[in-house]
């Protein structure tokens, strides 16, 4: 009786250690876990910065304005070229005794002739030659010639001198459209002729 008593008691012993060891196992394990340390996850990494805007550079500014007389160091505007077969490109003479030929004589005996007419056209304008600095005003007369003849086609103004507007209209009134005698002229001759307009 004695041994079957001892039996008992060894079967329960084992019983009780087998479950103590079982709950050692089973109950350290959500310790474990517990104690373990927690994975931490790295963070995202940031966005990298944009690059700064490229530098650019401000335009050059310009030199500054030279204080020069006006006309100092500047070349003349380059005049264009005359079209051929148009009264710019004829040579422009001087004087009437720079036409060459019997034409010159002829023409400066002309206008010598209408210098009264042009004359009078002062005398009938108050405002006549005011600014003697001016200088005379002078016109191109645009010469074209006849069967023994020259007229006076048309008078361009060339330059004001004092002279008002009254007086140059006058004065290439009196002018244009004269006819002078040339002896032996031929016709469809074209010349230019650079005339002052005086009192």
């Amino acid at each position: 009786m004695r041994g079957v008593v001892i039996a008992v008691v060894g079967i329960l012993a084992l019983t009780a250690g087998a479950m103590g060891f079982i709950y050692l196992a089973t109950g350290d394990a959500p310790a474990a876990a517990g104690r373990a340390s927690p994975v931490q996850e790295a963070p995202p990494p940031d966005e990298a910065p944009l690059p700064p805007p490229p530098m650019v550079d401000a335009p050059p500014s310009p030199p500054p304005a030279l204080a020069v007389a006006p006309g100092e160091f500047t070349p003349a505007p380059a005049r264009a070229r005359p079209v051929e077969g148009t009264w710019e490109a004829i040579p422009l003479a001087s004087r009437a005794r720079k036409l060459g030929g019997k034409a010159g004589g002829s023409m400066e005996a002309g206008l010598q002739e209408l210098q009264p007419l042009v004359a009078g056209c002062f005398t009938r304008n108050v405002e006549t030659m005011e600014e003697e600095a001016a200088g005379l005003p002078t016109v191109v007369l645009h010469l074209e010639s006849g069967p023994g003849t020259m007229t006076i086609v048309d008078a361009i103004p060339n330059a004001r001198g004092g002279a008002s507007d009254d007086l140059l209209k006058c004065a290439i009134g009196a002018l244009k459209g004269r006819t002078f005698n040339v002896a032996g002229m031929k016709p469809g001759q074209r010349q230019r002729l650079l005339h002052s307009i005086k009192p």
